[in-house]
């Protein structure tokens, strides 16, 4: 056997293998090289052009067997009921549980000490931080973790 026989040998079994993983539209192939050699080979080799047919079978048999399935879940009522499970479980407000007079009081008491922040603290050491934590033990008194 010469070098060049066992090459396309070798070169057609790999073009098998691609036909098998990618099927038989050549469209769907990602190397288009491959692609252009393997319609070649359909029409001068005998073999390669009985592994496409059976592999053209194959994509037929099973684009039916998609389209049935696809037909039974339309008929069946599964999106809708799937999309319908998967919105219920939604919120319709995310913001729902938040205590709202807590963070308002919050905001005033933020904006009032904020506001007056340069006129009490303004001759005292006391620095930004500190008085950071001071408003938040007043607006979550029972939140603020004393050290």
């Amino acid at each position: 056997m010469t070098s060049a026989t066992n090459r396309s040998g070798l070169h057609r079994a790999a073009l098998t293998e691609a036909l098998g993983a990618y099927g038989a539209d050549f469209a769907r192939w990602p190397d288009a090289a491959a692609a252009a050699e393997a319609r070649r080979a359909v029409l001068a080799e005998p073999g390669f052009r009985a592994a496409f047919e059976a592999e053209k079978a194959l994509d037929a048999l099973l684009g039916g067997a998609r389209a049935a399935v696809d037909r039974d879940v339309a008929a069946d009522g599964a999106r809708a009921r799937i999309r319908a499970n998967a919105l219920a479980l939604l919120r319709s407000d995310p913001l729902a549980d938040l205590g709202w007079r807590r963070i308002a009081a919050a905001l005033v008491l933020s904006v009032m000490v904020g506001s007056s922040y340069s006129l009490v603290f303004a001759d005292s050491d006391v620095s930004e931080e500190d008085a950071t934590l001071a408003i938040a033990a007043l607006a979550w008194p029972e939140d603020f973790d004393t050290q």
